[in-house]
């Protein structure tokens, strides 16, 4: 019969009526080596020494068992507490038969648990103890304590627990409650021997201060006296001596003791003592500490918060007044009276009626009708806002505010308190926040576009009338608070954003006004116009956007980029008609050479012709030695008289010669027409170099008197998509500029140098002149259009605009001018290699 100690609910659920051990748990122990053993008996009589020897008169049920599990012998108590008949407990009963007279009984209430406690028996070695305590069907508990002896047999005792047991639970439940109670309150208990110095801890005590898992060894009186706040450590220490000296019986404290995390904690602390030696002293304390860090934080911060409210009743100006409506009397605060300018003395004010006076009487009757209200219990608390004259004579506004707080038994107020606030400032921001909103609003409905500005949550806050007119929708539909869902919406059934899925087209939008970017587009009407969008986001979330109709802006602009084209065009034409004069001559040169060069070709083969004819002639006649004598000196002299020689050697230089001009003129008209076709619409692939070299054709005879030009082009230089009409002008007015500086500058020749080079990304082309340069004063304004030095007739001053407009704008480079007085100029242009993107577009279209 082996288990553990269970409850009589826990036995009746269990089978065996008997719990296992737990897991893990021996629920064996050795005893000492016996020192004799009962004598050897094969019989089951006992022997007269056996119950001699036995403890027949134990008040501890006893029995014997033989190695076969057989009874040997029992005392009287062992039948008593099984409930077994005399009878029935007789030497030589086997075990199982016992038990199942116990099940007959109701002693137990299975018969499983026999084999298991066979079982444990037969596991005890010989001198080995098994211990368990027995759950009976009437509750009580039975210990039981079995013995393995030395030759198989075995002892069991058994003795009634039950009222040891019940005691042991009910002190444990006490203890429980009582720590339990200590661990809700987060009460650490300390109990000192002041005799051995021994202290114990409780596991709250640890809590509070984070030593749960702190060693033993290491919770000294030393490491407490190290954690105790500085400022409060002499007074902790001097109230623990006089409780160890027995100057008082108990004492209560609080002070700061640092946790082990670092930061300090405030315990309340309480200590008495429990013993004493016949000195008198105390030989044992105990006491409790509580973390009351909360407490006291909420102290502090409670005297901090009232501290804040009076201050800030001062500071913001707040008065308070008590007013016994019973009595008449009214307290005012030195604070209200302050604001009023009264000194702490001033008896003028006594009454409500003193007080009432002194209200602008435009806000006396209102208030009137407020305090009546209130007094007749129609009200419990009241608000107002109202005109006081001060003490030097002007007006202040105060906000005054009251609540009952004692009435009669017909409800009506008997006592109320209030505060009054100045709001004087308050009030004329107000009155210039309104002049400012009527400044805003005039000038939004004075805008030339419309504007409006929605919130984060994309809720109009703002819109002018511009902003209906142009958008066409009615302001009494969509006033301000309107959402911008339905907004779109509006726009989208009216078909504004074209044909498709209506619920598609507004996500579509309000997903892409989601974004709170910066944005600007426009939208084309299917009447035509064109409406011009502009989004700017807030900070704070939202944007604030503008409308504006561009048509007739596009329209006007489109006619610009037009007559832009008309003007380059014929800026080039004008160009060409300066230099007409300078391209008649490059041309009329070789046409002059190649001219003379047919006239002395023609001639030639005239006279060669003669000498052909003569050998003809000489060979149709019949061979004649002396006819042929004669032919010969006739050829000779022939010969002499043309200059043959001479001819057969220059014909073929004449030739090559009249070749060579056809080609250069060849090349300047080719120059000439590339240079005076119109401008493309759209970029393409072209050669820098290409244009450089007909710039300089076509531009000869400007510089050619004045100056030498020479080139330094890298021919390994990429084709750029450009405008080349547009670069080619702007080269030309930047060499005969140069021309005409070098001009100015000395009747001698300069030079003109210009270069090209590939540098970061972008396509590097200077024009460098020694001329005359340009001043300082003057350097901001060349590229002003119609900006010129030069005198009349001889500069219109859209050179340098058109070269900065079709680099800059039109190309999305650069333009920097290098440029020292008397010392000559440097213009260098960059001109992207990569498309500049839409400004390029923008600029072609």
């Amino acid at each position: 019969m082996t288990g553990k100690t269970t409850s009589p609910e826990k036995a009746r659920r269990t089978p065996s009526g008997v719990d296992k051990p737990k897991p893990g748990t021996s629920r064996r122990k050795k005893a000492p080596p016996a020192h004799s053993s009962l004598p050897a008996n094969n019989g089951h009589e006992p022997s007269e020494a056996l119950q001699a020897a036995f403890f027949l008169d134990l008040p501890a049920a006893a029995a014997v068992f033989d190695a076969d599990n057989r009874l040997i012998i029992s005392n009287k108590r062992f039948a008593e507490v099984f409930e077994l008949v005399p009878t029935a407990v007789i030497a030589g009963t086997p075990v199982d038969e016992l038990i199942q007279f116990t099940l007959l009984e109701d002693v137990f209430d299975d018969f499983s648990h026999v084999n298991s406690f066979v079982d444990s028996i037969a596991q005890l070695a010989p001198g080995e103890i098994g211990e368990a305590t027995l759950v009976l069907q009437d509750g009580r508990k039975i210990g039981q304590s079995v013995k393995k002896l030395e030759d198989g047999h075995w002892l069991a005792i058994y003795s009634d627990v039950t009222s040891v047991l019940e005691a042991e639970a009910q002190a444990r439940e006490a203890e429980n409650r009582w720590n339990f109670a200590l661990e809700s309150a987060r009460q650490g208990v300390w109990d000192t021997n002041l005799v051995t110095g021994d202290t114990f801890y409780s596991h709250m005590w640890r809590v509070i201060r984070g030593l749960e898992n702190c060693p033993e060894e290491k919770l000294t009186p030393q490491s407490w006296h190290a954690r105790l706040h500085p400022e409060d450590r002499e007074h902790v220490l001097d109230s623990f001596d006089r409780l160890t000296t027995g100057e008082v019986l108990d004492y209560s404290i609080e002070y700061r003791e640092r946790h082990r995390d670092g930061h300090w904690i405030w315990i309340s602390s309480r200590g008495r003592a429990l013993t004493w030696d016949v000195e008198g002293k105390p030989t044992r304390i105990l006491g409790t500490d509580t973390d009351v860090t909360e407490t006291r934080n909420a102290q502090a911060a409670l005297a901090e918060s009232e501290e804040r409210w009076n201050f800030a009743l001062q500071a913001t100006g707040q008065g308070v007044w008590d007013c016994d409506i019973v009595t008449g009397d009214i307290y005012y605060s030195p604070t209200w009276r302050a604001a009023r300018g009264l000194s702490e003395n001033d008896t003028s004010i006594k009454t409500y009626l003193d007080w009432l006076e002194r209200v602008h009487p435009d806000d006396r009757e209102r208030l009137r009708d407020i305090t009546r209200r209130h007094r007749a219990g129609e009200i419990r608390s009241i608000s107002f806002e109202y005109r006081e004259r001060h003490v030097d004579g002007h007006y202040m506004w105060f906000q005054g505010a009251g609540e009952t707080i004692a009435q009669d038994e017909n409800g009506k107020p008997t006592r109320v308190i209030g505060v009054d606030t100045d709001i004087t400032i308050r009030k004329e921001l107000e009155l210039k926040v309104r002049e400012s909103l009527q400044i805003l609003n005039t000038a939004l409905d004075n805008f030339p576009g419309g504007i409006c500005m929605y919130d984060k949550d994309l809720v109009l806050k703002v819109a002018n009338s511009s902003y209906y007119e142009i958008n066409r929708i009615d302001e009494a539909w969509f006033p301000v608070g309107s959402k911008l869902n339905d907004i779109l919406r509006y726009h989208t059934e009216r078909g504004d954003y074209g044909e498709g899925d209506v619920d598609a087209i507004v996500a579509e939008r309000f997903v892409e006004a989601n974004n709170f970017t910066p944005a600007k587009f426009n939208l084309t009407r299917s009447d035509g116009t064109t409406i011009e969008y502009k989004r700017i986001p807030m900070p704070a979330g939202g944007f604030v956007m503008t409308f504006e109709d561009i048509t007739e802006r596009l329209e006007a602009e489109n006619e610009k980029t037009r007559l832009e084209k008309e003007l380059v065009q014929a800026q080039r034409l004008e160009s060409l008609g300066t230099l007409a004069s300078g391209i008649a001559h490059e041309i009329n040169t070789p046409i002059q050479y190649v001219g003379d060069n047919i006239r002395f070709i023609g001639q030639s083969l005239r006279d060669l012709l003669k000498v052909l004819q003569l050998g003809r002639k000489a060979l149709r006649l019949p061979i004649d030695p002396g006819f042929v004598s004669e032919q010969a000196e006739n050829m000779a002299r022939l010969e002499e008289k043309l200059d043959l020689g001479f001819i057969l050697e220059e014909l073929p230089q004449a030739l090559d010669q009249s070749a060579q001009g056809v080609k250069q003129v060849a090349t300047i008209v080719k120059a000439i027409k590339e240079f005076s076709h119109p401008g493309q619409e759209h970029k393409v692939e072209f050669d820098i170099n290409s244009i450089i070299e007909t710039t300089l054709i076509v531009s000869r005879n400007q510089w050619k008197y004045v100056a030498e030009v020479e080139t330094d082009l890298d021919p390994s230089l990429p084709s750029i998509k450009c405008l080349p009409g547009e670069i080619g002008q702007a080269l030309l007015n930047l060499v005969v500029n140069a021309a005409q500086a070098i001009e100015t500058a000395a009747p001698e020749k300069g030079l003109i140098r210009v270069t090209s080079r590939q540098e970061d990304g972008s396509i590097i082309v200077e024009v460098q002149d020694n001329g005359c340069g340009i001043p300082d004063s003057l350097r901001d304004r060349i590229y002003d259009p119609f900006f010129t030095t030069k005198d009349i007739g001889k500069g219109t001053g859209q050179g340098l605009s058109i070269v900065f407009s079709a680099v800059v704008k039109k190309h999305g480079g650069a333009i920097d001018c290098v440029s020292h007085e008397g010392e000559g100029t440097t213009f260098i242009l960059s001109l992207p290699i990569e498309e500049a993107g839409e400004q390029d577009k923008e600029a072609a279209a």
